[in-house]
């Protein structure tokens, strides 16, 4: 006030110039902080999540208790006796890994692998800190140090299976998908079942209907049901369960036979009918 007051007569212009010069300082000042500020947010994260990572690799890294000991003292951690990992994928997983860790149980320890969050749950797990929109392989609880790293690299085989089984959500532990593990795991044996199986009632069975009532009834384990939910007379569905024994030489209703029919076409994922 005491300014504009002291302007004389005619020159006001000069007091609106200078208005806005102190303006145009303020305005630029404030950005400089902004960024400066956004700046040193973004070089925080980054050392965060470099730390992390360097804890995790250090800690699955570690062979001997000397060593774990070793990285709990560089790191000013307390490690657990043992931990569960936990490997989550999906968009935006990476980018929400604090999301994950605060879901967490209390001294989780968290890294990025790729793309992928991999949370180290001490002790043991519940239930895995997992996005609905995320997919989420899960292990054993393992000490630190190689035994860890093999649970580690066994969840990381685990997602691999969901994966190429089509999934894209959900949450899968050490006891599930166990068929597509054993095939996934042995090549020479999965490709043998599908050249018996597979390639055999694909050739002699063009339209698919051995197959389905085949699938049906590996999934029901019952005659009377495949035949409800095949809309077929039971005595059709016995047909085809003998076409499948003259095509592959496997018997489905002999136990070790359905076995290999199993492991060779694999669990409808939804029920037949």
């Amino acid at each position: 006030t005491a300014l504009c007051a002291a302007v004389p007569p005619g020159e006001e212009a000069l007091l609106a110039d200078l208005g806005a010069r102190w303006i145009d300082v303020v305005d630029r000042t404030s950005s400089a902080m902004a960024r400066a500020y956004l700046a040193a947010s973004h070089d925080r994260l980054r050392d965060l999540d470099a730390r992390r990572r360097e804890l995790v690799e250090a800690l699955l890294t570690a062979t001997t208790p000397g060593e774990v000991a070793a990285v709990s003292l560089r790191f000013s951690t307390l490690l657990a006796p043992s931990y569960v990992p936990v490997l989550v994928a999906g968009a935006g997983v990476a980018a929400g890994i604090d999301a994950l860790l605060a879901a967490s149980p209390p001294g989780t320890l968290g890294g990025h692998r790729g793309d992928r969050v991999l949370l180290l749950v001490p002790n043991r797990l519940a239930a895995p800190p997992v996005r609905p929109d995320a997919l989420a392989a899960w292990g054993r609880p393992a000490e630190p140090g190689t035994e860890l790293m093999e649970e580690v690299q066994s969840v990381e085989r685990l997602l691999v299976t969901a994966l190429a089984e089509g999934f894209t959500t959900g949450a899968f532990g050490p006891d599930d998908l166990l068929v597509e593990q054993l095939l996934l795991g042995n090549e020479r044996v999965a490709d043998a079942l599908r050249r018996r199986i597979g390639d055999v009632l694909a050739a002699r069975d063009p339209g698919g209907s051995v197959a389905s009532t085949l699938r049906c009834y590996l999934s029901t384990g019952s005659i009377p049901e495949t035949a409800r939910r095949e809309l077929v007379h039971a005595n059709t569905v016995a047909y085809r369960l003998g076409r499948v024994k003259e095509l592959t030489g496997l018997d489905p209703r002999v136990p070790r036979d359905s076995a290999l029919l199993v492991l060779g076409l694999g669990l409808p994922k939804e029920a037949c009918g």
